[in-house]
């Protein structure tokens, strides 16, 4: 009684819940607010792999900068801080071809799984050979124990 004594307005309880509710109701579900998360995480991915792909098919195509960073890696010190060759997205060059495949993908096949044997279309072979190109040219030859030949 106070308080409406001072002439402060007041909500009862059954009002405030019928309110609350109404909120609830028009506020988006978890399965909802995850979904769009999910989608825009999976996007932003998507976007970074193909500027990734970008970054290093121009590395191995300008000589002159993957002899540069292939020198620098041999040192593997550069004063403070270990050398280590990253992406705009910094992540370290895959250590497979099919990390580095820019081509279309094969029915059926996901990029987990490309193979040059699962590659048929000449466009997909082309794109197979170039990443192999680019996979040696970063990572270096190396034999069955992971030692650069």
């Amino acid at each position: 009684l106070e308080y409406a004594r001072e002439g402060k307005s007041f909500r009862c309880q059954s009002q405030k819940k019928v309110e609350d509710e109404r909120a609830a109701a028009l506020a988006p579900s978890y399965e909802d607010v995850r979904a769009r998360s999910t989608a825009a995480a999976s996007a932003q991915r998507t976007e970074n792999l193909w500027a990734d792909l970008a970054h290093w098919h121009a590395l191995a195509d300008q000589e002159w900068r993957h002899r540069l960073y292939r020198d620098m890696s041999k040192v593997k010190d550069m004063g403070n801080e270990p050398f280590m060759l990253l992406s705009p997205s910094n992540q370290r060059p895959p250590q497979v071809p099919r990390g580095f495949y820019a081509g279309t993908l094969p029915p059926n096949v996901r990029r987990n799984q490309l193979s040059e044997e699962k590659c048929t279309t000449a466009e997909q072979k082309a794109a197979w050979r170039k990443a192999e190109r680019v996979h040696k040219i970063l990572n270096g030859v190396r034999d069955c124990r992971g030692r650069v030949v």
